[in-house]
């Protein structure tokens, strides 16, 4: 008993302590003045911000090699491959100076002792937020208070922006191949480990899956959470639904915008947004990226959106601004995801005005012969340059995108394990004891969450035909159609498939007893015809040789013999019951007196 005990007690202190919390951090200091520059005859006008720099990304302090070397990684929900930038790439030569390269930290190999590079594999990934070459390494990585031993991950010799990238996303070519791996025969066949998928195996976490959250409206720190979901960093319901990967993209973090609304003020109604149509499939495509600051959407919801907060172009910059002063807007937006039951973000105008510390203009009105200053806006439009020209600068028509202004009220779950996420309203405010539920199992639900009422997912992969990428689940592609949830995790799912699989096979070995027992009763049947016909041949043979049947114990009982009454002699046969047949009907007489 009191080993019983013991174990239960190891086993929940196992459940309680399945997770592991990273605080991160968004750089308060302002854009580089240095950020890439377009050439003229590429746009109209030219641009000096990079909404993508890791001066606006959410930043993670880990340590890598040994002995460890620190440096800040860039946090993405939606990259599946770990990388760290070679510090032999830093030098003050070349870009360095011109793009502040490497001023996050990079990784010294000939400074570790447990660096392993056989320099037989090609380190490749591109993505929204940008790209990356190299090689792949083994290398010690430590995160919190975890250090996870020969993890391969990238070394990178090029990339766009040089910071390393912790990955928390889905590993691509895991479900579609790699768009540089067919081009070079040394490439890596298989994507690298995320993080949670490392978590899991070395048994930090029950389940592929993490929350995140920001501390407060400032928008400049917050936690992540591998493993579990902390109650008492939200309220209100916690609401579960699956990603909707669009038409021949790899697996991310994707919804559809169901409903858009928005209110000048507080006092003013809500009007619809933009054109999102009626069907489902009229509905916008969205990538939830709360790394990012900023948020790309459809031009016609996005110009609805300006006039309600008064964003203007700015010609200079290429980009949407919005007075300063609309840091006190009381305009509102409601912006729903996935279906007509899915999570309502509620966000304030604004929130949306990035603040004047990152990025800042005045410009001087002859009319009011005063100066207004200008802040970008964190809503941007898929016909503006910085959408459109850049793959590391934000969204094109087909891939919009919710950034960490329109998100730093929600409280957000991604999982992995069951391709989900759950979002619910963040609870801002210290001082709150923690409540912390790990994940029970892998591919569990998110603990405390509310599924959906109808789920649609899609999921297409790369190369496939749009008939192929069916919605209705009537094609053949890969992936998912639409199906009513039931709010039951994948876990639950197998087993209600194993118990109605053990069911099919009851019922399958129910009937092939039914039918082997109705042959076993045919054949008893057939063979008792059998006998009796044998018995009658018997009695007749009997009967025409004067022996009196009763007189024979061992012969069974027959019925009385029938005789027909003859018309033409009068005659009957004594001593028997006799038939009578008239017209069909059978009428039994007694013996005659």
């Amino acid at each position: 008993m009191r080993l019983a005990v013991v174990f239960a007690v190891a086993l929940w202190a196992a459940a309680v302590t399945a997770q592991v919390r990273l605080p991160f951090t968004r750089q308060s200091h302002p854009l580089s003045s240095n950020a890439r520059r377009r050439d003229d005859d590429e746009r109209r006008s030219t641009s000096t911000v990079d909404f993508f720099s890791a001066d606006t990304v959410y930043l993670v302090n880990v340590t890598v090699g040994t002995p460890p070397q620190n440096m800040s990684m860039m946090l993405t929900v939606q990259a599946g491959e770990t990388w760290v930038v070679n510090a032999n790439n830093c030098d003050e030569d070349g870009y360095s100076l011109k793009y502040g390269w490497c001023k996050y930290g990079s990784f010294m190999p000939n400074e570790s002792s447990t660096y392993v590079n056989p320099g037989t594999e090609t380190f490749m990934t591109s993505y929204t937020e940008g790209y990356a070459y190299g090689e792949i390494m083994s290398e010690t990585l430590s995160i919190g208070d975890v250090q996870l031993g020969k993890l391969n991950m990238g070394i990178a010799d090029t990339a766009d922006t040089y910071i390393g990238v912790l990955a928390l996303g889905f590993n691509t070519s895991a479900y579609s191949p790699s768009p540089y791996s067919s081009s070079s025969n040394n490439a890596t066949s298989e994507s690298l480990p995320t993080l949670p998928d490392r978590l899991f195996t070395e048994g930090k976490i029950n389940s592929t899956a993490y929350s995140l959250w920001v501390d407060d409206i400032s928008n400049e720190s917050g936690s992540l959470l591998l493993g579990a979901v902390d109650r008492s960093k939200f309220e209100g319901p916690l609401t579960r639904f699956p990603i909707v990967t669009s038409f021949s993209t790899s697996k991310v973090f994707n919804t559809r915008i169901h409903s858009i609304n928005g209110s000048k003020s507080s006092s003013d109604a809500f009007e619809p947004l933009g054109s999102l149509g009626s069907s489902y499939n009229d509905k916008p495509f969205v990538r939830i990226s709360p790394h990012n600051i900023a948020s790309w959407l459809p031009d016609d919801i996005a110009q609805d959106i300006y006039a309600i907060a008064g964003a203007t172009w700015l010609e200079s910059q290429s980009n949407y601004v919005v007075p300063c002063s609309a840091n006190t807007s009381t305009a509102q937006l409601a912006i729903q995801l996935h279906g007509f039951d899915g999570p309502v973000l509620n966000v304030p105008v604004s929130d949306l005005v990035i603040p004047a510390d990152f990025w800042s203009s005045s410009k001087w009105s002859w009319d009011t012969e005063t100066a207004t200053q200008y802040c970008l806006f964190g809503v941007q439009s898929d016909n503006s340059s910085s959408s459109s020209t850049s793959t590391t600068s934000g969204s094109s028509s087909s891939t919009f995108s919710l950034g960490g202004m329109m998100l730093k009220r929600a409280y957000m779950v991604f999982d992995l394990a069951n391709a989900e996420m759950a979002i619910a309203k963040t609870k801002f405010g210290g001082g709150a004891t923690e409540d912390v539920i790990p994940f029970p199992s892998y591919a569990a639900e998110v603990p405390g969450s509310t599924s959906v009422s109808v789920v649609v997912s899609v999921y297409c992969p790369v190369g496939a035909t749009s008939d192929e990428c069916d919605p209705n689940g009537s094609g053949s592609g890969d992936g998912y159609g639409y199906y009513d949830s039931v709010g039951l995790s994948k876990g639950a799912k197998i087993g209600i498939g194993v118990g109605v699989g053990g069911f099919s096979l009851i019922v399958l070995a129910l009937t092939v007893w039914a039918i082997m027992r109705c042959r076993r009763i045919r054949r008893a049947e057939a063979e008792l015809a059998e006998k009796q016909e044998r018995v009658e041949e018997g009695t007749g043979a009997a009967a025409e040789a004067g022996i009196d049947k009763d007189l024979n114990p061992a012969m069974s009982q027959q019925p009385s013999v029938a005789v027909k009454e003859s018309a033409s002699m009068g005659e009957s046969v004594q001593d028997v019951t006799t038939t009578v047949i008239v017209k069909g009907n059978k009428i039994d007489t007694s013996k005659p007196q």
